[in-house]
């Protein structure tokens, strides 16, 4: 190696300088004339190289080096490279470097290196960092190398690179000092999208090194992946090494535990589906029961045995160490209630993202039980009478009376307030007497003035039948049940106490024998309170049994002290749990009526398409039917008014020769004949025609009214039908009546004057009208040929059939009352088009509902595990927090079968 590092320096000429005091050059020169040899030559003229090279003259170096032909050519070609780098001849120096080949480990190494800064100074950054990946795949222990190498990386920030020598090089040389640089680059998220697979083996290496240093590398990665698509492949490939590795239970694993923990928490939090989760949990499982610390040993029990029960088998050693765990491990603390809060309000969330409900009655009781400053007691009982007067008692008042079939809740207040609870956990205040009001199976919050609840921070619940109390009981931190002394504790009480019991095991339950006054026999009292004691106790050895008259007196002490020395947190985290199962319950129950709904509503809306479509399709008929109707009424009208002008406008005109006179001015009569019959012709419209015919119309409008009325009519029915279908006042099927009053004013308009041009009659160009007229011009200067004109005039008046103008008169004068009669059609288009309008959007909404329901019920059919899933995993959460409350195996196990 002591070579090597000469030739690398250069100094290599210092062999024949030493001990001699002359200048290297004049040495070397003499040594030159002295040697016959040619390797020995060979080998002068390399130091000479060395000697030019460092006073700075490449260009004899490269000559000298130039002539080298022994061993050490390979070093020669390589400092001639580097004297053409000095020069900055790069191009030529690469091509040196690049034509040198060479077995020579360290010489390859130097050659790489120095293309590296040839490249580097180029700015040619992708050969620079293939040149320098080469070199460290080739030689990585060679002086700094990889440190070379993570510098380059890093500074021009290609990270896959800088990555992938880190943890290259921390498995091989196992250094601590790798795997930080390792987790560095983790902590900066640079690794969040490579695939885990690509550091098992490095976790593994790191394992057999240091423990703890391998738990922090694998927390960062935990960390790094989560929110990320490769988050279910770290924790499945992660814990299977984790299985591999047979972690050592003897350390203290304490942050990967509540890793654990967090990420069992986040996946039963009912973000994710079983089916996405379950082929990760078992050896999450099984990697977190055997790294979990003291502290959290119960959790990872109480999951593993959740899980074993309620979604797939788990290891049978697994299950067997966290039955241990729970029977064994008593001093552990959970925070529990914080566990339970934090489910109850995951559950929140997902309802709510879900559009479901939890219900109000249920928060309300949520509220209630993290209330840890007030102190519930329940007051129940067969003695109806007894539990009343307890109640009134301890209010100090007078105010149950037994004939109240409701549940109450009296609190301590300075003003007395009686306030309805609803099913949806609202709170209505209630303004009249409690004989005014139908109380059956309602629940009432009474706040009222009452020492004993306040000193006691007391909150009583008081239910009128047993059967009630399995809603409320939840709530109790005491439940004193009343016995009357005559007819003891029944059969019925024992069951519904023994299901309370076996529901909620740290309820504190005691018993009052009342109306102990009516019996006058002292060993009577003694045998009855004996022997309800024994049949008490047989079945809550923990209860406390008090007996007293009909007042109660004495008994406030023992009710303050049934409060004093209790685990408050711990019992409310039992009840807290139980009302978390009601809330999956009634979620179970949204869902199948959420689908019952979606059904119901599609089968509703294809009815109401149904009888919206005959509506419809009725009033379609009733258009056509009306406008038939009133289109022919109009025609028939139109049609005798045209009848009329046809017989008596020729009528008219042929009259008009009684304005021919013997004396007329028969050179111009037809000029002035035609004038008098067009006025003749408006006289009679004027006065006759429009009159008879004005009221005619009228009359049709009158009917056509009550025709639009009729309409209306059926529409109203229609409307009030669909109304009541809808049990909203969503429809409002009105007629577009404006359409009578155009046509009222159009009538109006038509009849209202004649606004006739002037017909050429006697002007027109007939042959007989010719004659006529040059007859009259011709024989009319003569005064013996008047009464010829005056009779051939008069006869031509009076036999002319006036066909074609009266044609052209009734064509004129009835165009307006034919456009008319052309619109009426469109008019009463216009005038049901509203109707048409309504009908058609509710279809068209009764549609797009049904289509939308359809697509639900669908989605719902098709991915049941949408709702399935998360409330399954939320009963696996509940569950699991109920067997790290007990702690009991006997316990769990009746857990598990229940």
């Amino acid at each position: 190696m002591r070579k090597e590092n000469e030739l690398i320096k250069k100094h290599y000429y210092k062999h024949f300088v030493e001990e001699r005091t002359n200048q290297p050059i004049a040495v070397l020169a003499e040594a030159m004339l002295e040697e016959n040899e040619e390797e020995t030559n060979s080998s002068i003229r390399y130091a000479q190289g060395e000697v030019y090279y460092h006073n700075k003259d490449y260009e004899t170096a490269i000559f000298k080096w130039e002539k080298v032909q022994c061993e050490l050519k390979s070093w020669a070609m390589k400092n001639i490279a580097d004297s053409y780098y000095e020069l900055g001849a790069l191009s030529q120096a690469e091509e040196g470097y690049l034509a040198i080949h060479t077995e020579n480990l360290i010489l390859r190494t130097e050659i790489e290196l120095q293309l590296f800064s040839l490249y580097m100074d180029q700015q040619q950054l992708d050969q620079a960092a293939k040149v320098i990946k080469n070199v460290v795949s080739l030689n990585p222990d060679y002086l700094d190398v990889t440190e070379i190498a993570r510098s380059f990386f890093e500074e021009y920030r290609d990270w896959d690179s800088a990555i992938d020598l880190a943890i290259n090089e921390a498995i091989r040389t196992e250094s601590i000092d790798w795997f930080e640089i390792v987790q560095k680059y983790i902590d900066r998220e640079l690794t969040k999208t490579i695939e885990p697979s690509y550091f098992l083996q490095a976790l593994k290496t790191l394992y057999s090194i240091d423990v703890k240093k391998f738990e922090q590398l694998a927390v960062v990665l935990w960390k790094s992946y989560r929110s990320e698509k490769l988050y279910f492949k770290w924790l499945t490939e992660f814990n299977d090494l984790l299985l591999q590795l047979n972690i050592d239970k003897t350390v203290s694993w304490l942050d990967l535990s509540k890793l654990y923990e967090q990420t069992y928490f986040d996946l039963t939090a009912g973000k994710y589906f079983i089916k996405e989760i379950e082929h990760i949990v078992p050896n999450f499982l099984s990697n977190w029961i055997h790294s979990a610390t003291k502290s959290q040993a119960i959790a990872a029990a109480g999951a593993v045995l959740s899980w074993n029960q309620f979604v797939s088998n788990l290891n049978t050693n697994t299950v067997n160490e966290a039955k241990t765990i729970l029977s064994h491990d008593r001093s552990a603390t959970t925070d529990s209630i914080v566990q339970s809060l934090e489910l109850y309000e995951s559950i929140i969330r997902w309802a709510q993202e879900h559009d479901l409900e939890i219900g109000g009655r249920i928060q309300w009781k949520v509220q209630q039980l993290v209330d840890f400053d007030r102190n519930y007691l329940v007051v129940a009982g067969s003695d109806t009478k007894g539990k009343t007067a307890m109640v009134n008692h301890l209010l100090g008042h007078e105010v149950l009376s037994e004939e109240l079939p409701a549940t109450f809740m009296f609190r301590n207040a300075s003003e007395t307030v009686l306030q309805e609870i609803t099913e949806e956990g609202h709170i209505h205040p209630v303004n009249k007497e409690l004989s005014d009001i139908d109380l059956q199976d309602k629940m009432f919050e009474y706040v009222l003035p009452a020492s004993f609840l306040e000193k006691n921070k007391l909150t009583i619940l008081s239910t009128e039948r047993n059967e009630e109390l399995k809603n409320y009981v939840g709530m109790a931190d005491v439940l004193l049940f009343i016995i009357d002394a005559n007819s003891r504790i029944t059969k019925s009480d024992y069951e519904v106490l023994t299901k309370i019991k076996d529901e909620y095991p740290s309820l504190s339950i005691h018993f009052v024998i009342n109306k102990m006054n009516v019996i006058y026999n002292e060993q009577e009292v003694q045998r009855i309170v004996e022997e309800t004691e024994a049949a008490i106790n047989e079945n809550f050895p923990n209860a406390q049994i008090y007996t007293t008259e009909s007042r109660f007196d004495g008994l406030n002490p023992v009710i303050s002290g049934l409060f004093k020395n209790r685990m408050i947190e711990k019992e409310r985290n039992e009840k807290i749990l139980k009302v978390i199962q009601e809330a999956i319950g009634h979620l179970l129950e949204k869902r199948v009526k959420m689908e019952k709904n979606l059904m119901n509503s599609v089968t509703w809306n294809e009815e109401a398409v149904l009888k919206l479509t005959g509506a419809i399709n009725q009033l379609i008929d009733i258009e056509k039917e009306k406008i038939q109707e009133i289109k022919e009424s109009y025609v028939v009208i139109t049609d005798e008014m045209k009848k009329n002008l046809r017989v008596n406008i020729p009528k008219i005109l042929r009259e008009c020769s009684s304005f021919i006179k013997e004396d007329s001015d028969f050179k111009n009569i037809h000029v002035e004949l035609n004038r008098k019959m067009n006025e003749q012709i408006s006289i009679y419209l004027e006065q006759t025609f429009l009159p008879k015919f004005s009221n005619v119309l009228q009359e049709w409008l009158e009917v056509c009214n009550v025709e639009f009325i009729q309409s209306q009519s059926y529409l109203k029915e229609m409307t009030e039908g669909f109304n009541r279908l809808y049990e909203k006042e969503r429809f409002k099927l009105q007629c577009d009546f404006r359409v009578l009053d155009d046509w009222y004013r159009d009538v109006d308009r038509m009849t209202n004057g004649v606004h006739l041009e002037d017909v050429n009659i006697l002007l027109r160009l007939t042959p007989s009208q010719l004659l006529l007229k040059s007859s009259g011009k011709f024989f009319g200067v003569l005064p013996t040929n008047k009464a010829l004109v005056f009779k051939m005039y008069k006869k031509f008046i009076e036999n002319e059939e006036y066909k074609q103008v009266t044609e052209t008169i009734m064509n004129q004068y009835m165009l307006q009352f034919d456009l008319f009669g052309k619109s009426i059609e469109r008019d009463m288009n216009l005038f049901y088009r509203s109707p048409f309008s309504i009908l058609n959007e509710a279809i068209a909404e009764a549609q797009s509902e049904i289509e939308g329901h359809n697509d639900a019920l669908d989605s719902l059919r098709a991915n049941p595990e949408i709702y399935k899933d998360p409330l399954t995993l939320f009963k696996v959460r509940v569950h699991q927090y109920e067997l790290m409350e007990c702690r009991n195996l006997n316990r769990t196990q009746s857990l598990a079968v229940r």
